[in-house]
């Protein structure tokens, strides 16, 4: 008898159990069966919005780098109906959606350069449909551009068997950005600086407009100070910081690391700057209108800042521009410089050595410089190109791959280095001719030696997503007498300029390519 009641006992339990389990099992099961649907579905939607978005961008930048208000409703316009066509909605229920839409919040930073986006939002069933332009809600500030429309769609799905463990609904949504900007246009900026603008330890001028996406700091150490200026009488001499930005502990919204407002200088002429004046000047501003300029390249969203006495934008983007020509008088360094010599390089055939030593003749052509030092070795004597001796070169590029360095230090004595323009191949390129040095991301050119002058006496540095950096240099000199420098950081805290630090030449201003993409 006892033994029946136990096994009666125990047959309860397995029941007991196996409920359980199977409970478990059926909500796993409905589970993964309502997340493999929504899965489905956030695809879907993300591939409408990617096709609405690039459908939209079409319309934008057909007159360069102007887009007006027709443009971008004819963008909004037809970013929708690409998402109408996309889901096989009728188009009778899509518009009369359409002509009861949905209120679109304005971006504070809009209103604050009195731009009027455009945007509609609109329901249809389970559906929410939202196009902006410029973008009103980008993961990135600096895609809240003139250039750029933004589609949002979200759905709203009723789950199945998760509804009975308390997940009844679930929504899923898409997120597009795209970019469409014709090429051939140039930046009207002698310095464009992806981040910030480091001056040095003396009076610097720039001959032509400054942007900094974060920045303008001279040196703190020292008497330092730069001055942006136009000599040329066009309407220059401005110095633009990109808003809203990141602040830096116990920075001011745009406000520069700097303690100083942007002022303008004496008698309105950088060269009444002297070295004992401290901080950032401008010409180009009038300081009793608060005025601020159209500058090719540039939307029109310049507004003047009272807190730093500046125009301020919204964030740009460095222009896209094809390579120069690896073709002609193409050459590649063959080995980095070391402390110990060459490493073995020769010159010779298509490829020359890392050590520009002044042992043998540089001629006219394009310099391949591959990335062959770490980087954390470039201060423990290696580098992928050296230039240790005093030179001119005649009509030579620099092309630094991606990750690749190159210093000009000339010891103690010091000296001038000194490029007389780009190489040109001939090939008819957009770019051909225009670039002394151009660098692909983590590249840089460094100025390390005291009492050294590397002078490019014309052409552009493009360098977007690399570094040009002068902090080794005393009493030194990086001099571009006629071209453009675009970088992601402009870290030059050498000594005292004798001359201009660049004098803006549109003529060697690199033009860009057409873009039309995705970029969120």
């Amino acid at each position: 008898m006892d033994r029946r009641r136990r096994h009666s006992r125990q047959r309860g339990q397995v029941l007991v159990v196996t409920a359980l389990v199977a409970t478990l099992l059926i909500g796993a099961s409905a589970l993964a069966v309502d997340l493999s649907v929504q899965t489905s579905h956030r695809r879907t939607l993300q591939n409408v919005t990617d096709v609405a978005a690039l459908a939209g961008a079409h319309d934008l930048g057909s007159d360069g780098s102007t887009v007006s208000a027709a443009d971008q409703q004819q963008a909004v316009a037809d970013a929708l109906d690409a998402v109408r066509q996309d889901m096989g909605w009728p188009s009778t229920g899509w518009l009369a959606a359409l002509n009861t839409p949905l209120p679109c919040a304005q971006p504070q930073a809009l209103v604050d350069y009195g731009l009027s986006g455009f945007c509609t939002s609109v329901q249809y069933g389970d559906y929410t449909v939202t196009v902006s332009t410029p973008p009103y809600t980008p993961r990135s500030p600096a895609d809240m551009e003139e250039h750029n429309v933004e589609v949002e769609m979200s759905q709203t799905t009723h789950n199945g068997l998760a509804g009975v463990i308390g997940f009844g609904s679930s929504t899923e949504g898409g997120h597009s950005v795209a970019r469409h900007m014709l090429g051939g246009q140039t930046e009207g900026f002698a310095l464009f600086s992806n981040t910030y603008v480091q001056a040095g330890n003396g009076a610097e001028t720039v001959d032509g407009n400054v942007y900094a996406n974060r920045y303008v700091n001279p040196q703190s150490a020292g008497q330092s100070s730069l001055c942006a200026q136009s000599t040329t009488g066009n309407d220059d001499g401005y110095i633009v910081l990109s808003a809203p930005q990141t602040k830096d502990a116990g920075q001011q919204t745009v406000k520069p690391a700097i303690a100083d407002s942007f002022q303008a200088p004496p008698g309105n002429l950088c060269s009444n700057v002297q070295n004992s004046d401290t901080g950032v000047f401008q010409t180009g501003r009038d300081v009793q209108t608060h005025s601020c300029p159209t500058i090719a390249g540039v939307p029109d969203t310049l507004s003047y800042n009272s807190t730093i006495n500046a125009c301020v934008t919204l964030p740009l983007t460095p222009p896209v521009i094809a390579a120069p020509p690896l073709s002609g008088n193409a050459y590649t360094i063959t080995a980095p410089c070391k402390n110990s010599g060459n490493g073995g390089g020769k010159k010779g055939g298509s490829g020359v050595p890392g050590c520009w030593d002044g042992t043998f003749s540089i001629g006219p052509g394009i310099y391949d410089i591959p990335p062959a030092c770490a980087k954390t070795n470039t201060g423990n004597g290696c580098w992928d190109l050296l230039v240790s001796a005093p030179m001119t070169l005649t009509n030579v590029t620099f092309y630094l791959e991606a990750g690749a360095h190159m210093a000009v230090n000339l010891g103690g004595n010091g000296g001038a280095v000194t490029d007389t323009g780009p190489y040109n191949a001939g090939t008819g390129q957009a770019n051909d001719g225009k670039l002394v040095v151009y660098g692909l991301g983590g590249s840089s050119l460094s100025v390390v030696g005291n009492n050294t002058t590397v002078t490019f006496q014309t052409g552009s540095i493009y360098m977007p997503g690399g570094t040009v950096d002068g902090g080794g240099s005393s009493a030194g000199a990086l001099v571009m007498d006629g071209g453009q420098a675009v970088t992601d950081v402009w870290n030059v805290s050498t000594g005292n300029h004798p001359n201009p630090l660049i004098v803006y030449n549109p003529s060697f201003s690199p033009s860009s390519t057409e873009t039309f993409r995705l970029v969120e």
